[in-house]
């Protein structure tokens, strides 16, 4: 039950980017499949890369990791084509808000 909530709530975080930002989304379908796909690139490649840019995440504070989180939105939109992201500016703020609002559902529905 909590991984379809998890599942719910990304799908959620993705249309309310879709209205917030203007990405477009041709169908459910389409915004399904992206979301697996984000999913799996986030489980399989963010530990990746943050293993390999450990020294410029130290010298950034942290903030390196933006980048990687827009790297693999944008990996994600290459990937599908249902889902359309503008660019590298659009990708990182959807990336920022993404994570910020599947954050806050996962407050809600957590059993601490």
């Amino acid at each position: 039950m909590k991984r379809l909530l998890n599942f719910a709530s990304r799908i959620l975080a993705l249309y309310a980017c879709v209205y917030l930002m203007g990405i477009q989304v041709d169908s459910i379908l389409d915004s399904i499949i992206f979301v697996v796909t984000l999913s799996v690139l986030y489980f399989l490649i963010k530990p990746l890369l943050m293993i390999l840019t450990v020294p410029i995440n130290f010298l950034t504070f942290g903030l390196f990791t933006f980048v990687i989180n827009t790297a693999i939105v944008l990996l994600a939109d290459w990937l599908i084509n249902g889902v359309t992201i503008g660019g590298f500016w659009d990708a990182l703020i959807f990336s920022i808000i993404y994570s910020a609002i599947v954050l806050i559902i996962k407050l809600f529905y957590n059993d601490k």
